[in-house]
């Protein structure tokens, strides 16, 4: 392009025109080309000084010395960020996902999120086909990525039943992985917190994890323990590494975190065996939302494992036994007591409007009795969630720092993490406390992630890949949810395309579904070897 056209091409952009004709050698038309934009590739490299475009759902980037193609779009980016499509390796979506008015996951869009993986906390279904195929027909508003879940092989070998799987039963669960491996599950999730998980042995789940090494999938895991309930955080830490050591799959761990005032601090301990695990050659990654609370189903945050064996029904008829109520209420006492107390436990996602957003200690007040007979009520009635505030800044600000800890939401309704959880990690920590810059902030929830799940054509701005890409404005991308407003949108994503396809156009989401499911190849890294 000689120096006139180009004059008249960036003329054009200055009075508002989208498209324009440009001679060029190149060939073939551009979908779309934006220019002038703060290119963030997803490296963690500075700023590049080059147009990105998109031609058959492939980038083509383009430097400031290069002519520019003819395009049927042109965008002019300027003072917006330019960046891959984040990617979050740990959320809850699947309900929303395969829903008929939440599938287009608004929530994942504006936060600027192209790609969501399901089946976390060992949850996923072995059936990862048939889901495929309901995502598929359901059309999704973000790209779907799964796990085939620990928890879910087992009840469907041995129910929830608490002891260790017999020979045959782990024979089962093994041919039951593989199979999903086969159809494109992106690797194994782990619930070792959560029934039945936690009552299998580190033995079966390392055999399960030898599996997933022979297909060069990634082991994620809920860990044992996150505070010093149990095992504890740091044992359950060391069983993730010895798992990898043994198995010789790549570990992950999800949310990671020390939970509880009793072990605030801790990070320096984690990371610490976490990197001399590195040292050994064992592969350990993770991921963080960046909230000071988190939020489980109330039954899981102060209640032993014990008393949830079995069915829904079968504990909560246990709860209900009068004879059991004297040993559950000092057990839930000792479990609101390792959260900080009733004060740090919001109930949401409640049948009771009257005690939604509330503290246990309020309700416990409002109904005139302990803590504990007031949880042990909740649990026997109709069991809420709760958000619980039991994380320091600084260990939160600890882990993030870290090249091996990528940004995720675990979103679950009730807590802003399932709104804002991106756009919360690039306010807070990269404008205000200035933990990450810029590009490491796009390097850790885009191409950190990518590389996690193994998908090697995304997650960064280059010749080739897919087109997946977030234009956001610096100055408005914002965590604007709440703990009081949870489920309020994120504002400042100006454009959003899913393998080239415009989703949000100049700030307003046009209602396309343009999510693709992601099944990794089908055959074993045993095979490929061969």
């Amino acid at each position: 392009m000689n120096k006139r056209v180009r004059r008249l091409f960036f003329n054009a952009l200055a009075l508002g025109l989208t498209t324009l004709p440009l001679s060029s050698a190149f060939a073939e038309t551009l979908d779309w080309l934006l220019v002038n934009g703060r290119v963030i590739d997803g490296s963690g490299g500075p700023e590049q000084n080059v147009a990105v475009a998109s031609i058959d759902g492939r980038l083509r980037l383009f430097g400031a010395d290069q002519d520019l193609p003819e395009a049927r779009r042109i965008i002019d980016a300027s003072g917006l960020v330019v960046a891959p499509g984040f990617v979050d390796p740990h959320t809850h979506a699947r309900a929303d996902l395969l829903s008929d008015d939440k599938n287009h996951v608004l929530n994942y869009l504006t936060q600027g999120v192209t790609t969501l993986a399901i089946g976390n906390d060992g949850d996923g279904t072995p059936n990862i086909d048939l889901r495929f195929e309901r995502l598929a027909a359901n059309r999704t508003g973000t790209h779907v990525i799964q796990f085939v879940g620990h928890g879910a092989l087992r009840r469907a070998v041995m129910g929830n039943e608490n002891r260790e799987a017999t020979e045959s039963e782990l024979q089962a669960m093994e041919a039951m992985l593989a199979s999903a491996f086969a159809k494109g599950a992106a690797g194994l999730s782990l619930g070792l917190f959560y029934t039945p998980g936690n009552y299998a042995p580190t033995s079966e789940v390392a055999q399960l994890c030898r599996i997933a090494a022979t297909w060069n999938r990634i082991c994620e895991a809920h860990i044992r323990s996150e505070s010093s309930r149990g095992l504890g955080v740091f044992a359950a830490i060391e069983e993730m590494i010895e798992i990898g050591r043994q198995s010789g799959a790549s570990m992950h761990i999800a949310h990671i975190k020390v939970l509880g005032r009793d072990v605030w601090g801790g990070s320096a301990r984690v990371i610490e065996l976490i990197e001399s695990a590195q040292k050994e050659g064992i592969k350990i990654t993770a991921d963080q939302y960046p909230w000071v609370a988190s939020s489980t189903q109330l039954k899981n945050a102060i209640l032993s494992a014990e008393w949830l064996a079995g069915s829904r029904s079968q504990w909560r008829t246990r709860l209900l036994d009068a004879q059991n109520t004297e040993a559950v209420l000092a057990d839930l006492e000792q479990g609101i007591a390792r959260r900080g107390g009733g004060q740090t436990l919001m109930l949401v996602a409640t049948d009771n409007p009257q005690i939604e957003g509330l503290r246990l200690s309020e309700v416990a007040q409002q109904w005139d009795m302990t803590e504990a007979q007031t949880a042990l009520k909740l649990l026997q009635e109709s069991p809420p969630r709760v958000v619980s505030f039991n994380m320091s800044e600084s260990d939160i600000a600890n882990f993030m720092s870290r090249p091996w800890v990528a940004t995720s939401s675990d979103g679950t309704d009730g807590h802003p993490r399932k709104y804002a959880s991106f756009p919360r990690k690039y306010n807070q920590y990269v404008v205000k406390q200035r933990v990450l810059s810029l590009p490491q902030f796009v390097q850790r929830s885009a191409a950190l992630p990518a590389q996690i799940l193994g998908l090697s054509d995304r997650g960064l701005l280059a010749d080739g890949m897919v087109s997946d890409v977030v234009v956001f404005d610096p100055d408005e991308y914002r965590d604007a949810a709440t703990f009081q407003a949870w489920n309020t949108l994120t504002p400042g994503v100006q454009w959003l395309f899913l393998a080239g396809e415009p989703v949000i156009e100049a700030g307003r989401y046009r209602g396309a579904r343009a999510g693709q499911n992601l099944a990794l190849p089908s055959v074993s890294a045993t095979v490929k070897a061969q």
